[in-house]
């Protein structure tokens, strides 16, 4: 019985914490990445840099299928951005972390 009053609250807490809303990112460095990658690759439609509780999402929504160097020169982009220190702090210490303190 315990076991399963343990597994049925895990499921509780993974449901609720996936639906809540997406905070969007909206810091100087953020968007002049969102505006440099929109400039300089025409097949990129939308970009949108948001959180939530348990992660940090970069989607990108492009106009066609990508070849796998324009898939990869996104992705180091944006590990580029999401590696760098000053994502690190105004973006994971001030705004996620101050978010999400409280709860845990």
């Amino acid at each position: 019985m315990r076991q399963f009053i343990g597994a049925f609250l895990l499921l509780v807490l993974v449901v609720v914490g996936g639906c809540m809303p997406a905070s969007k990112i909206s810091t100087d460095q953020v968007k002049a990445f969102i505006n440099d990658v929109k400039n300089s690759k025409a097949f990129v439609k939308e970009l949108d840099v948001q959180f939530r509780p348990t992660q940090i999402e970069i989607i990108y929504i492009v106009h066609e299928n990508i070849d796998k160097t324009d898939r990869m020169d996104l992705l180091n982009n944006t590990k580029k951005l999401v590696n760098s220190e000053k994502f690190d702090e105004e973006v994971i210490q001030e705004d996620y972390l101050q978010k999400y303190k409280s709860e845990g």
